[in-house]
């Protein structure tokens, strides 16, 4: 019996990874959009795949310290407080729907907050 609740546990775990490396990847994705079209506001969609294929060398120090505040670390906020909220909601023990909720309110605050 001890044996069955530790893989349920470690497999509750390996989920919320799952699910936070998921919400990183979203998150990080939106942040990287919206910094990018209010750094540079009238990109075409040429010159975002230019940009995409071009060597990071040579880029302005403050076009890279842009994008680490204003996207990555908007970003590593929202999933912070995203894997917090459902590790919390685990350890609560409630039912799987209170649990489906709590982790979309989760994600939800996160972007909020960010």
């Amino acid at each position: 019996m001890r044996d069955q609740k530790q893989k349920s546990g470690s497999r509750g775990i390996i989920r919320i990874i799952i699910a936070a490396v998921l919400f990183f990847v979203l998150a990080l994705l939106v942040t990287t959009m919206v910094w990018c079209m209010g750094y540079w506001h009238d990109i075409t969609v040429d010159e975002i795949l230019f940009h995409l294929n071009a060597p990071i060398e040579g880029t302005a120090e403050n076009v890279m310290t842009a994008f680490y505040l204003k996207a990555l670390l908007p970003a590593v906020i929202a999933v912070v407080v995203f894997a917090a909220g459902l590790v919390l909601l685990r350890k609560a023990g409630k039912s799987s729907k209170v649990f489906k909720i709590g982790a979309w309110a989760a994600a939800g605050l996160a972007f909020v907050i960010t």
